[in-house]
């Protein structure tokens, strides 16, 4: 389990409202899972606030990783996109915070906190990024797959699994996110589990990895008392804030021509930004649920009367919202200035602002050049806002030059050698270093670093696990089993260090203490495949083939594409002398694992097996 900066999304305890029973059962007797899920969306969009248990899984098998990391995490969010999310990972919490108006990160490991303004889309808060208060938005087809019972906070929910296909017109370059599964409860609508496939494009063309995403609830709750300060971040003591300019967007776009759009507006007319030049644009991405844009649109207003003859233009641009209720806000808030529509199914300009937060104004000069980029206005003045539009309309205005950019072979080379390392002096600092070794596959010195970091912090978990991994890596069984023990004595119902501990039983040869740890990980966490391949290997081992190829076909049920289940699997088949299952295991690793030279010469042999015998088995 590493941290995941971003961060997912929730579900929700359906409470005191009255539903019909038959009403889920009509939608799956029709075929009409679309309104499954708009009837799950309408749950968490009536809440008055979420708060959320669960575990991101990230799972990936293939030739060259075969790991699943697990991420804890508690949420609170509110309707308004305020929110709090606290997670655990192998390598210690991390903490993301947002009152509606500036978010933070902060690392507790580290002690250090970075903040920004604005609101970021809460769909960041999702594994999926689909956000589930709007699971139909940007939605082209959806099937019902099953109706099956899942154990999910602490009971047994009966679901319909729905499969989602999303337009993704926003999705990174070089990822490309799958269709969307939806564990449904058919009496509370609530979603106890989602789970989605991704491939990300590496390395040279064709190159790719794939892995999947999941999200299990474990505890769902709406409309209760939120802790007074959920909200609020106070930088705990001796903590130092961080910069984030590094991924500042002003040096991506200030200085640069701004990117060209053409978007309707709600009296109907298209407007195009290149059409504008020759006059100051001032662009504001915002929406009705953000405070912060609510704050500065009234300035707005005002700016655009005053300014409306000196060739100075003031546009909003919404982010994604149903036309209706930002026409009903306008009307309402009586604003004056063009409001133009961007719905993400058709529109890239979100995506070519890389707005990331509301609300973000963007300053364009008569020549079509950026020349301010801000994140979060809202307490500044009418008066800041004037001066910033006479700035750029004045006769003595200087366009602002790019920002230099980062040398390629300077991005290339950085994280990849540890010389030049700071003397690590705390705790934190060795594990930072250590974790880093271990990426390099260093595995003594991350050994070494992982012990002095115990040495100033005694059992502190993110140091037994490094250690514990880089121990078993090295083939140094028995140390990874006391560390494994050490981590489980502080965290019980950590599925994957019992999983970490059986496979160190397992290579020291101890498959009879393996099998009780695999079960362990499984009660704890049935979602997981690779517990379910472990311990099938292990009956294998012990020479129970009906138990392991059991345990091998829920493993491939639960991940289709796991390299190591498939030969295992095989394998079992052949100690039964099923050929012709072997044969479709070892035809599966051949596609998933071209490389797997045991596949290419098993296949062989069992083609002659089978010839020998006449095809008959």
């Amino acid at each position: 389990m590493k941290s995941l900066l971003a961060g997912l999304l929730l579900a929700l305890a359906w409470i005191g409202r009255p539903q019909p029973p038959s009403a889920v059962q009509a939608a799956a007797e029709t075929g009409d899972p679309a309104t499954l899920l708009d009837e799950a969306s309408s749950v968490y969009r009536q809440a008055s606030n979420l708060q959320l248990k669960g575990t991101k899984v990230h799972e990936q098998h293939d030739d060259f990783v075969d790991e699943v990391r697990r991420t804890p995490f508690v949420l609170f969010l509110t309707p308004d996109n305020r929110f709090q999310q606290r997670s655990m990972s192998e390598s210690g919490d991390f903490v993301q915070i947002c009152d509606g108006e500036k978010h933070w990160t902060y690392t507790p490991q580290t002690n250090r906190y970075s903040s920004a303004p604005g609101t970021p889309s809460p769909t960041s808060l999702f594994t999926t990024s689909i956000d589930l208060r709007y699971m139909t938005t940007g939605l082209l087809s959806a099937k019902l797959l099953r109706q099956e019972t899942l154990d999910a906070g602490g009971a047994q929910r009966f679901c319909d699994v729905i499969e989602a296909h999303y337009e993704r017109p926003h999705q990174p370059a070089a990822a490309e996110f799958g269709d969307v599964v939806f564990w449904i409860d058919n009496q509370s609508h609530l979603v106890w589990k989602t789970r989605m496939p991704v491939t990300l494009q590496v390395g040279a063309a064709g190159a790719h990895m794939a892995y999947t995403e999941s999200t299990l609830y474990t505890d769902i709750r709406l409309n209760e008392d939120l802790p007074a300060d959920a909200f609020t971040f106070t930088p705990p003591a001796g903590a130092t804030e961080q910069s984030s300019n590094a991924s500042d967007p002003r040096t991506t776009f200030v200085g640069h021509p701004a990117p060209d759009f053409k978007l309707r507006g709600l009296d109907g007319a298209q407007t195009q930004l290149s059409a504008l030049k020759g006059q100051v644009v001032l662009l504001d991405f915002w929406a009705t649920w953000c405070g912060p844009c609510r704050s500065t649109m009234p300035k707005l207003n005002s700016l655009s009367r005053k300014f409306k003859k000196q060739d100075v233009v003031i546009m909003g641009i919404d982010d994604n919202e149903d036309e209706q209720t930002v026409r009903d806000f306008i009307r309402t808030n009586h604003y004056e200035y063009p409001i133009l529509l961007s719905t993400r199914r058709a529109d890239a300009v979100i995506e070519s602002y890389s707005v990331h937060a509301l609300p973000t104004l963007v300053l364009i000069d008569r020549n079509g050049t950026v020349a301010d980029y801000k994140i979060g206005y809202g307490h500044e003045t009418e008066e800041d806002l004037r001066t910033d539009l006479e700035r750029v309309s004045g006769a003595d205005y200087v366009a602002p030059k790019p920002a230099a950019a980062t040398a390629p072979a300077a991005q290339a080379q950085a994280g990849t050698s540890l010389d030049n390392w700071p003397q690590p002096r705390t705790a934190e600092d060795f594990l930072r270093r250590g974790n880093e070794h271990a990426r390099l596959h260093n595995y003594a010195k991350a050994i070494a670093d992982a012990s002095s970091a115990l040495e100033l912090k005694p059992n502190w978990v993110p140091a037994l696990r490094l250690r514990s991994h880089a121990e078993y890596e090295s083939k140094d069984y028995a140390p990874a089993i006391q560390d494994c023990s050490a981590v489980l004595q502080q965290h019980p119902d950590w599925a994957q260090v019992y999983d970490a501990r059986g496979l160190a039983y397992s290579y020291s040869g101890h498959h009879d203490l393996a099998i009780p740890d695999y079960t362990q990980a499984i009660k704890l966490d049935p979602y997981l495949s690779e517990p379910y391949n472990n311990r099938g290997w292990a009956y294998l081992e012990t020479g129970d083939l009906a138990l392991a190829i059991q345990d091998l076909n829920r493993a491939l049920e639960l991940a289709p594409e796991y390299v190591k289940a498939h030969e295992n699997r095989a394998k079992a088949f052949d100690k039964q002398n099923d050929l012709r299952s072997e044969l479709a295991d070892l035809e599966d690793l051949m596609r998933l694992a071209p490389a797997n030279q045991w596949a290419k010469e098993q296949h062989a042999d069992v083609l002659r097996r089978m010839d020998a015998n006449g095809s008959s088995q």
